[in-house]
C-alpha cells in the first residue's frame, strides 16, 4: 500500500493524497457505508493528526466512528480503537470534558471487545487516567492506571517508555491524592518508587517528565510539615 509505505517514510502530504484516492474507489465501488470506507477515513484522520491538522482529524475520526458502529457495531475493536483515538486527539487541545466523555466511550467499547490485559486496552486507561488526574478527583485515576500498568508490565520489558509513562502517570494520581485526605506519607512514598527508573529513562521527554513529577512530590512532601 503506496499511503502506508510513504507515511512510513513521513511524506504525509503524498500518504494523505494517496488515502483520498483510495477513498473516492472504495466510495465508487462499495457506497458510502461500508467498513473500507471507514478504515480509510479512519488512516486519514491519523495522518492529518500527525501533521498538525486537528480539525481534519477531529472530523475523520467521528466520521470513522460513526461508519464502524453502522456496519461492525458499538462493541467492536475498529470502533474501540477510533473512539481512543478521537479523545486523545481532544485530550491533546486540552478540551477535558469533550475528552473526558469520549474516553468513557472508548473505555466502555473496550471493555466489550477485548479481554482484560489487552495491550490497548491499557494504553485508554492510562491516557484517561492521566486526564483524571489533572482535571477530576485523582481516585477515579488511581484504579485505572493501576490496572493499565499491571497490564503493560505483563507484556512489555521494565523499562519500556509505554509502563514508565504509566508509572509516572500513577505517580501523579497518587500525589493528588495525598494532597486530598489520603495517607500522606504511604502515597508519597509509592510515588517515589515509580519515579525512580523514570528519572533514569533513556528517553528525554520521560526524564523531563519526572523531573516535573519529582517537583511536585517534593512540594507535597514540603506541604505536609
Amino acid at each position: 500500500n503506496l499511503a502506508v509505505l510513504n507515511y512510513h517514510r513521513g511524506d504525509l502530504e503524498a500518504a494523505q493524497a494517496r488515502f483520498r484516492d483510495v477513498l473516492r474507489v472504495q466510495r465508487t465501488l462499495f457506497g458510502e457505508t461500508h467498513v473500507d470506507v471507514a478504515f480509510t477515513r479512519n488512516n486519514i484522520a491519523g495522518v492529518a493528526r500527525a501533521a498538525g491538522d486537528v480539525a481534519t482529524a477531529e472530523r475523520e475520526y467521528r466520521a470513522a466512528i460513526r461508519l464502524f458502529e453502522a456496519t461492525v457495531g458499538d462493541a467492536h475493536p475498529y470502533t474501540a480503537t477510533a473512539l481512543s483515538s478521537l479523545a486523545s486527539v481532544l485530550h491533546d487541545e486540552e478540551r477535558w470534558a469533550e475528552a473526558t466523555r469520549a474516553y468513557r466511550t472508548a473505555r466502555d467499547a473496550m471493555d466489550a471487545a477485548w479481554p482484560d490485559g489487552h495491550p490497548s486496552r491499557a494504553v485508554v486507561q492510562s491516557r484517561f487516567g492521566d486526564l483524571l488526574t489533572v482535571r477530576q478527583p485523582a481516585v477515579e485515576a488511581e484504579p485505572l492506571l493501576r490496572e493499565a500498568l499491571a497490564s503493560q508490565r505483563a507484556q512489555f520489558p521494565e523499562h519500556d517508555a509505554r509502563t514508565l509513562t504509566t508509572q509516572r502517570r500513577l505517580a501523579d494520581a497518587l500525589i493528588a491524592l495525598a494532597l486530598g485526605d489520603g495517607d500522606r506519607t504511604l502515597l508519597l512514598a509509592e510515588a517515589d518508587s515509580l519515579l525512580e527508573p523514570v528519572r533514569t529513562a533513556d528517553l528525554d521527554d520521560l526524564r523531563a517528565e519526572a523531573t516535573r513529577s519529582t517537583a511536585a512530590l517534593q512540594q507535597a512532601r514540603i506541604q505536609g510539615r
